[in-house]
């Protein structure tokens, strides 16, 4: 048996059968450097996860063991040229087919999904718009992907209907209902997509004495220690620690006590069942969700998933739209509204006034302390005069140590028959009858 090459010959003893292919993992192991390049490019694309499409090609097998080669005299330096052409010509081969399946791998990479959803939109209107051309973009999108109507669900409000998107549950199960539902022990509704509360923060009540013993304890320590360099005695160098460090507890209870809470705010999301997304981020898929409704607290999902939550983020007041109105009619009368508005009277229609603007609620040092005192006045059985009386001195307690109810930022306001000019928190604008101020951060 003789290869193609002109100048050498190989001869087969007797009794030894021809080699077969060997092949591993679709590549022959007769191109060893083939197969080292496509076998890397292999492993690579495998740990990302994309699939590899190959295709063969034939090699001549190697030959077998105790084949001789008996190049003809002369051919010497043509065989080491030709050598040396092969070796360069499957080098660049196997560069050409790695190069080629990185790419194909590319092309068939995972697609992408996209899921857009519009609330309140009537797909009878959307289709007609689409079917006229006033909706271009979500033609395009439909011709590309898919587009349909989803059965609405009973009742057709918005945190019913995308509760039930999210999981694939119906509103028995995801346990929203409404906007609202009615607390526990109580006739009160409260707002159905997320549950405010509280939990304890450190140590609770015992903040401040736990801080400022180990505070304490760190000084003594460090007494101990720095007395001892001194070359004090034992005896001497606890005693003085122990003085030392005994009225730092005693010095720092109070004022670490007033700066950290008992209690901070937490908030729950109170829709049951497992949304799509949160299956398809531990299944190990990246996605993002923006704003999408009955979201808020956002989850925690896995590394390279994102969430920006939607409908039901609450305001800076804990508060799901809570504007505030200032107007200078006298006639204007707050009533019972949906958006609990809060109303600040203007002392006049032209001119400079100062007012003020409504923050956030004091909860940690203000709102929490009085329901914890409450509830103790409650338990010890207080009369509900008596317990007026406490909350009244309680509540002017905390306004002197500088603890109110509410936050305010202070306003400043020119108003004449063409523009109003306002300034707050350093930042100033000019706003004409008919038009918004871009934001303005407040701190």
């Amino acid at each position: 048996m003789s290869d193609r090459s002109p100048c050498s010959t190989a001869v087969r003893p007797p009794g030894v059968r021809p080699p077969r292919w060997s092949i591993l993992a679709g590549i022959p192991r007769s191109c060893c450097a083939s197969a080292r390049w496509i076998r890397r490019a292999s492993a690579w694309r495998h740990r990302t996860g994309s699939p590899i499409r190959v295709r063969l090609w034939a090699t001549p097998p190697p030959l077998a063991k105790g084949a001789m080669r008996r190049p003809p005299a002369g051919c010497r330096e043509a065989c080491s040229m030709d050598d040396r052409f092969r070796s360069w010509r499957g080098r660049l081969l196997a560069a050409l087919c790695a190069l080629a399946l990185l790419t194909v791998s590319t092309v068939w990479a995972e697609p992408e999904v996209m899921v857009l959803g519009f609330d309140g939109a009537d797909p009878a209107l959307v289709q007609r718009y689409m079917d006229e051309g006033l909706l271009p973009n979500l033609q395009a999108l439909s011709h590309e992907g898919h587009f349909t109507p989803l059965m609405p669900t009973n009742p057709p409000q918005t945190p019913v209907s995308w509760a039930a998107f999210s999981t694939g549950l119906n509103p028995g199960r995801t346990q929203i209902f409404d906007f609202l539902y009615k607390k526990k022990n109580s006739y009160m509704p409260d707002f159905a997509l997320a549950t405010a509360g509280k939990r304890t923060f450190l140590f609770g009540e015992r903040n401040g004495q736990v801080i400022a013993a180990a505070a304490g304890l760190l000084l003594a320590l460090l007494l101990v220690l720095l007395l001892k360099m001194l070359r004090r005695g034992w005896l001497t160098s606890l005693g003085l620690a122990l003085v030392g460090g005994g009225a730092a507890t005693l010095l720092l209870a109070a004022p670490v006590a007033a700066l950290l809470p008992v209690e901070v705010p937490t908030a729950t999301n109170n829709r049951q069942g497992t949304p799509f997304w949160t299956l398809a981020a531990e299944a190990g898929k990246k996605v993002g969700v923006l704003r999408v409704p009955v979201t808020f607290p956002a989850e925690e999902l896995p590394a390279g998933s994102t969430m920006l939550s939607g409908l039901g983020v609450p305001d800076m007041r804990r508060r799901v739209g809570s504007p505030t109105l200032f107007t200078s009619d006298r006639t204007f009368r707050k009533r019972q509204n949906q958006f609990s508005l809060e109303f600040k009277e203007l002392p006049a229609r032209r001119g400079v006034m100062e007012t003020s603007l409504i923050g956030p609620f004091n909860y940690p040092f203000h709102v929490f302390v009085l329901e914890r005192a409450r509830e103790q006045w409650k338990a010890q059985g207080l009369s509900a005069a008596e317990r007026k009386e406490r909350e009244k001195a309680l509540t002017e307690q905390l306004l002197e140590n500088g603890q109110p109810r509410e936050f305010t930022l202070p306003l400043h306001l020119e108003v004449d028959d063409r523009s109003l000019r306002w300034e707050i928190s350093g930042q100033r604008g000019e706003l004409h009858v008919g038009e918004w101020s871009d934001w303005v951060v407040l701190d």
